[in-house]
């Protein structure tokens, strides 16, 4: 179930963990928000907040503990640095997506923009495959 986070608990970047993803591959980590600048007038959405890619999966992707990646990935390639999650208006989503990669990325250019940005066209662009997805609820100040 979705949790609901205050601002305060999200200003740093997460530590995320990883259970149940193929081995042996390389995986890619988005985090969105669907609603932004309101989710009654999601014009900007989905607006990006984190983007790393070239993520190795788990060398034990079913252990009793997930596999925690530190906040600055170094083993990954980060295409957009993280942005805490800043709502003006309403509850927010913010979407963690972890997919699994066909190859390594090469000559991926920097995403050219936070606003309006398309985690469906981004998927079909690199031929990857969803693994697993969360989220949770930011309310305003």
């Amino acid at each position: 179930a979705a949790r609901l986070l205050r601002r305060s608990e999200v200003v740093q970047t997460p530590t995320v963990g990883v259970r149940g993803a193929p081995p042996k591959t390389l995986l890619t980590l988005l985090m969105v928000d669907p609603d932004a600048p309101s989710p009654g007038h999601p014009v900007s959405k989905e607006w990006l907040h984190w983007a790393v890619i070239n993520l190795p999966s788990p060398a034990d992707p079913w252990g009793s503990s997930p596999t925690v990646y530190s906040p600055l990935f170094p083993s990954g390639t980060t295409l957009m640095p993280f942005a805490p999650p800043t709502p003006l208006l309403g509850l927010h989503r913010y979407v963690f997506v972890l997919l699994q990669q066909r190859r390594v990325l090469r000559g991926v250019p920097q995403v050219p923009s936070r606003e309006n940005f398309s985690t469906a066209a981004f998927i079909a662009k690199r031929r990857l495959i969803l693994v697993g997805m969360t989220f949770h609820f930011t309310p305003p100040l």
